[in-house]
């Protein structure tokens, strides 16, 4: 019940939680809530729609080079998105 708690922080409901089986499989520290960090920053900054955004569940589960390629896209509008990603995690590890 604990990842459902963290779930609805995060913004998601238990359905969808649930529909998304990959997510028990991932660190909710080290992978989910950092990646949701950056969503938030982009929807935010109205870079992704907020009609239709990338789900959490796809950018959750690109492997690590592949998801700072994703962020390398929006350099332009925010230049210390990948730094703010890597320090959220370097954190989380040490």
């Amino acid at each position: 019940m604990l990842f459902l708690e963290v779930g609805k922080d995060l913004g998601y409901t238990p359905s969808y939680l649930i529909s998304c089986t990959a997510f028990f499989t991932l660190s909710l520290d080290k992978r989910v809530i950092p990646r949701n960090m950056m969503l938030k920053i982009l929807k935010e900054k109205k870079l992704v729609s907020s009609d239709t955004p990338p789900s959490l569940i796809s950018i959750a589960s690109y492997n690590e080079s592949k998801f700072l390629e994703f962020l390398r896209g929006f350099e332009d509008d925010v230049p210390s998105l990948r730094k703010i990603y890597l320090d959220s995690v370097k954190s989380i590890v040490s």
